[in-house]
Protein backbone atom coordinates (compact mmCIF):
# COMPACT_ATOMS: atom_id res chain seq x y z
CA UNK A 1 0.00 0.00 0.00
CA UNK A 2 1.27 3.69 -0.66
CA UNK A 3 1.76 6.13 1.77
CA UNK A 4 0.50 9.36 1.67
CA UNK A 5 4.48 10.94 1.23
CA UNK A 6 3.19 9.61 -2.52
CA UNK A 7 0.67 12.28 -2.97
CA UNK A 8 0.86 14.27 -5.41
CA UNK A 9 2.17 18.09 -4.10
CA UNK A 10 -0.46 20.73 -3.30
CA UNK A 11 -3.48 19.13 -4.09
CA UNK A 12 -6.74 21.59 -4.45
CA UNK A 13 -10.50 20.70 -3.50
CA UNK A 14 -12.67 22.82 -6.62
CA UNK A 15 -16.01 22.52 -7.76
CA UNK A 16 -16.49 21.64 -11.34
CA UNK A 17 -18.57 23.56 -13.39
CA UNK A 18 -20.34 21.34 -16.14
CA UNK A 19 -19.38 21.50 -19.42
CA UNK A 20 -15.86 23.11 -18.30
CA UNK A 21 -12.11 21.61 -18.79
CA UNK A 22 -11.98 20.16 -15.52
CA UNK A 23 -15.25 18.71 -16.52
CA UNK A 24 -14.52 17.00 -19.47
CA UNK A 25 -11.71 15.74 -17.30
CA UNK A 26 -13.76 14.34 -14.68
CA UNK A 27 -15.56 12.44 -17.98
CA UNK A 28 -12.40 11.04 -19.18
CA UNK A 29 -11.60 10.10 -15.16
CA UNK A 30 -14.79 8.19 -15.00
CA UNK A 31 -14.55 6.29 -17.86
CA UNK A 32 -11.32 5.42 -17.56
CA UNK A 33 -11.90 4.34 -13.71
CA UNK A 34 -15.80 2.97 -13.66
CA UNK A 35 -16.99 2.44 -17.21
CA UNK A 36 -13.89 1.29 -19.63
CA UNK A 37 -13.19 -1.84 -17.36
CA UNK A 38 -16.80 -3.03 -17.69
CA UNK A 39 -17.07 -2.24 -21.54
CA UNK A 40 -19.54 0.52 -21.54
CA UNK A 41 -19.07 4.32 -22.27
CA UNK A 42 -21.38 7.21 -21.30
CA UNK A 43 -24.32 8.02 -23.35
CA UNK A 44 -25.12 11.45 -24.37
CA UNK A 45 -28.52 11.75 -22.66
CA UNK A 46 -26.45 10.44 -19.47
CA UNK A 47 -24.33 13.16 -19.44
CA UNK A 48 -26.60 15.47 -20.05
CA UNK A 49 -28.87 14.38 -17.28
CA UNK A 50 -25.92 15.52 -15.14
CA UNK A 51 -26.68 19.34 -16.12
CA UNK A 52 -28.45 20.04 -12.74
CA UNK A 53 -25.76 18.22 -10.71
CA UNK A 54 -22.94 19.39 -8.71
CA UNK A 55 -19.55 18.28 -9.42
CA UNK A 56 -16.24 18.36 -7.41
CA UNK A 57 -12.68 17.63 -7.62
CA UNK A 58 -9.08 17.05 -6.83
CA UNK A 59 -6.64 19.08 -9.21
CA UNK A 60 -2.33 18.68 -8.95
CA UNK A 61 -1.72 21.38 -11.49
CA UNK A 62 -3.80 21.69 -14.38
CA UNK A 63 -4.44 17.71 -13.89
CA UNK A 64 -7.50 15.98 -12.63
CA UNK A 65 -7.08 13.28 -9.19
CA UNK A 66 -10.15 12.45 -8.50
CA UNK A 67 -13.93 13.58 -9.07
CA UNK A 68 -17.51 13.06 -7.55
CA UNK A 69 -21.03 14.26 -8.53
CA UNK A 70 -23.28 14.66 -6.00
CA UNK A 71 -27.45 14.74 -6.99
CA UNK A 72 -29.89 16.98 -4.36
CA UNK A 73 -32.97 15.27 -4.10
CA UNK A 74 -33.95 18.01 -1.86
CA UNK A 75 -32.44 20.54 0.53
CA UNK A 76 -31.92 18.35 3.21
CA UNK A 77 -30.55 14.87 1.04
CA UNK A 78 -28.17 13.91 -1.58
CA UNK A 79 -26.61 11.07 -3.41
CA UNK A 80 -22.91 10.49 -4.10
CA UNK A 81 -22.51 9.35 -7.05
CA UNK A 82 -19.91 8.48 -9.93
CA UNK A 83 -16.45 8.42 -7.15
CA UNK A 84 -13.44 8.12 -8.99
CA UNK A 85 -9.33 8.38 -8.48
CA UNK A 86 -6.80 7.57 -10.87
CA UNK A 87 -5.54 4.35 -10.80
CA UNK A 88 -2.11 4.82 -10.03
CA UNK A 89 -3.45 7.06 -7.02
CA UNK A 90 -5.78 5.03 -5.34
CA UNK A 91 -5.03 4.28 -1.91
CA UNK A 92 -3.06 7.43 -0.85
CA UNK A 93 -6.19 9.22 0.56
CA UNK A 94 -7.39 11.65 -1.87
CA UNK A 95 -10.35 9.43 -2.61
CA UNK A 96 -10.95 10.25 1.26
CA UNK A 97 -10.07 13.62 1.15
CA UNK A 98 -12.31 14.36 -1.75
CA UNK A 99 -15.47 12.57 0.14
CA UNK A 100 -15.06 14.70 3.56
CA UNK A 101 -14.51 17.88 1.56
CA UNK A 102 -18.03 17.20 -0.22
CA UNK A 103 -19.70 16.58 2.80
CA UNK A 104 -18.57 19.71 4.91
CA UNK A 105 -19.96 21.31 1.57
CA UNK A 106 -23.36 19.57 1.69
CA UNK A 107 -23.65 20.02 5.27
CA UNK A 108 -22.77 24.31 4.70
CA UNK A 109 -26.15 23.73 2.17
CA UNK A 110 -27.65 22.47 4.56
CA UNK A 111 -27.91 18.52 3.33
CA UNK A 112 -28.50 16.39 6.36
CA UNK A 113 -28.24 12.41 4.73
CA UNK A 114 -26.03 11.49 2.23
CA UNK A 115 -27.08 8.44 0.27
CA UNK A 116 -24.51 6.73 -2.53
CA UNK A 117 -24.81 2.97 -4.26
CA UNK A 118 -21.67 1.45 -3.32
CA UNK A 119 -19.51 -1.36 -5.33
CA UNK A 120 -19.42 -4.32 -3.54
CA UNK A 121 -15.57 -3.81 -3.30
CA UNK A 122 -15.84 -0.06 -2.20
CA UNK A 123 -17.97 -1.11 0.83
CA UNK A 124 -15.19 -1.42 3.22
CA UNK A 125 -13.70 1.95 1.93
CA UNK A 126 -17.52 3.96 2.21
CA UNK A 127 -17.86 2.30 5.70
CA UNK A 128 -14.64 3.69 7.39
CA UNK A 129 -15.74 7.28 6.07
CA UNK A 130 -19.02 6.58 8.70
CA UNK A 131 -21.78 5.36 5.50
CA UNK A 132 -23.91 2.28 6.84
CA UNK A 133 -25.16 -0.66 4.96
CA UNK A 134 -29.27 0.87 4.49
CA UNK A 135 -30.10 -2.30 1.78
CA UNK A 136 -29.98 -5.33 -0.23
CA UNK A 137 -27.42 -6.11 -2.50
CA UNK A 138 -28.93 -5.44 -6.59
CA UNK A 139 -26.80 -5.02 -9.74
CA UNK A 140 -25.75 -2.00 -11.00
CA UNK A 141 -23.87 -1.13 -14.78
CA UNK A 142 -23.06 -5.29 -14.38
CA UNK A 143 -21.58 -5.09 -10.84
CA UNK A 144 -23.05 -5.95 -7.40
CA UNK A 145 -24.10 -2.76 -5.32
CA UNK A 146 -25.14 -1.98 -2.17
CA UNK A 147 -27.32 1.06 -0.87
CA UNK A 148 -25.19 3.27 1.67
CA UNK A 149 -26.61 6.34 4.18
CA UNK A 150 -24.34 9.09 6.30
CA UNK A 151 -26.33 11.24 8.59
CA UNK A 152 -24.43 14.28 8.90
CA UNK A 153 -27.49 15.36 11.45
CA UNK A 154 -30.76 13.71 12.44
CA UNK A 155 -32.90 12.82 9.95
Amino acid sequence: MSSESDRPVSIQFVPIEFQSDVYRQSIALRHAVLRQPLGLAYSESQLAAEHDQLHFGMLSGNQLLACVSVMLFSPSEAKIRQMAVDAALQGRGIGSDLLGRVELELKSRGVQCIELHAREVAVGFYERLGYMVTGEPFTEVTLPHIKMTKTMVTC
